[in-house]
Formats: C-alpha cells, structure tokens, sequence
C-alpha cells in the first residue's frame, strides 16, 4: 500500500499536481533554482541521507525541501553545511523544526523551531498539514486562520517567512467558502504565504490559475507532481496528464518564487528513477 505524506504526516507529525510536455522547449531562464521535496526519496533518505543527497545534487536539482523533525538525524546546522558542500541550499522546510501538535495547530514550541529553522537558513516555515478539528466548521477555520496569523507574525519578526500548504480537503466547502478560501480571505499577505500543491488542486477539480487570480502573490512556493492518467494517484512531471505549460505560465501573477517537485507513488519505478525522470521532464516546460 502506498503511503503518501499525507499518511505520515496524520500518523506522525504535527497538525498544522494534462497535456504531455513538449520535449523541445526549455525551462525558464527566470527560475534559477529546481528544488525536490526529499519526501519524493524518503525510503533512500531513511536508509542513507548523505549518500541520497550526493544523487539528487548529480541529478540537475540545485535545491532540497526537507521535512520532518531532525533533518534526517543530521540536525539543522550540519545538514545545511552538508548539502551547501553539494552544491545544494535549502530555503523551505515542512514542519521540520516542529513536534507533534495533533492537539492544536500550533505548536507549543514555536520559539525554539524559530530558533532552529534559522540556524538551517529557511527562508520558509511550511506547515504542512492541519487536523479536521481545525476545518471541519465555519468557526475553526477562522480560529485556524487567527493562529496561522499570529504564527506567521512571529515567524516574521524573526526573520521567517510562515507558508501554508494545501492537500485536496482544504476544498470542501464550509458555508459558503471553501475551507482554503477561508485560510486566504482571512490572514495577513504579509504574514502568511501559501504552498500551492498543483497536484490535489487538479485533484480537487479545480483550477490553479483561478486562484492565482483571486489571490495574486500570494503562492510563492509550488509543489509539482503529475496526475496519472488513468489510476488518479500521483506520477512522474510529464508522464500524467496535467498541463504544466499552462500553469506555469502564471507564475508571475502567482508571484512564484521556487518550483519545488514532488512525488508520492511510483508505479513500480525506483524513487530516485522517478526523481530523474521528473527533472529531465520538468526543464522541458515552456514557460
């Protein structure tokens, strides 16, 4: 049974994406920086860190999203003088620095994952995931979108940029909002920022661009993983049947600033083959 990060994150964490790609095109010169969600390998990365980063750096990707709470048991400034020995950097993290807060979406311990995700050098502190309790009415989306408030002013002051990311649930409806419309009608552009998973939007049935357009700016950070065509679950960029191109496009009104790719299911490939294929398809994209 495939286990997503959706499943880890549920048992283990805290509470708190089509056309095929035209392989003639390049990838913009505008974007410098092709990042991988480290989930995308998380079987090599459980086994050998170090030796699993080494691959992803000859691979073409120049940058890593890390999540969990140890950085691998390498620990925050070690893994960042790490993978900087690579070639690599690092400026987001999910949850990384945060202990379990299945009790509340935010966790007690803000000041010392403050503390920590500054000495890795994050520039973004994701949260990753939320507990139903915190959308599952009107009123606890809007106490969720308080917290994310005053979490995302604390994480400024000092020097931190808070970003939520979404999965599919955030678009179920609650009263005449979606749960995510909630979340962006009601905290401060300044404050929080937003990791748009284009994967469980599509999911979702909705449309990347729409909300770039309701809410310009407001996306900086994306997660880019295909949707297969014909199993629904997720695939390599370029071999499922959402139309990069298109979204990509968008990307200024977005006001994206890193692509981040990620991958959840496999279909039989090795997890460090399906993170070539992605890269090799993802600089294809016209953009």
């Amino acid at each position: 049974m495939i286990q997503t990060r959706r499943d880890f994150i549920q048992k283990s964490t805290l509470a708190l994406a089509g056309l095929s790609l035209v392989p003639h095109l390049t990838y913009s010169e505008s974007i410098k920086y092709t990042a991988i969600q480290l989930w995308s390998v998380k079987d090599e990365m459980n086994k050998d860190p170090k030796e699993t980063l080494k691959k992803i750096a000859k691979m073409g990707y120049n940058e890593v999203e890390a999540y969990g709470s140890d950085f691998f048991g390498l620990n925050s400034k070690p893994f960042k003088e790490y993978i900087t020995s690579l070639g690599l950097k690092m400026r987001s993290a999910h949850g990384a620095l945060m202990k379990n807060a299945a009790s509340d979406p935010i966790p007690t311990n803000l000041e010392e994952s403050i503390d920590r995700s500054l000495e890795a050098g994050l520039k973004y502190f994701v949260v990753p995931y939320m507990q139903e309790k915190n959308y599952d009415t009107v009123d606890s989306c809007m106490r969720t979108a308080e917290y994310l408030n005053l979490y995302g002013e604390m994480c400024k002051k000092s020097g931190l940029q808070l970003a939520y990311h979404n999965h599919d649930f955030e678009f179920t409806m609650r009263g005449d909002k979606t749960v995510y419309e909630h979340l962006l009608d009601n905290t401060d552009p300044n404050f929080v920022k937003f990791e748009m998973d284009l994967y469980w939007v599509t999911v979702a049935g909705k449309d990347p661009i729409d909300l770039f357009k309701k809410y310009p700016g407001r996306f900086p950070l994306w997660h880019v993983k295909d949707k297969h065509k014909s199993l629904g679950e997720s695939t390599e960029i370029g071999n499922g049947k959402i139309d990069f191109a298109r979204i990509f496009k968008q990307k200024a009104l977005a006001g994206l600033e890193l692509p981040i790719v990620e991958q959840e299911a496999y279909q039989g490939k090795a997890q460090t083959e399906s993170a070539k294929i992605c890269i090799k398809n993802f600089k294809k994209i016209k953009f």
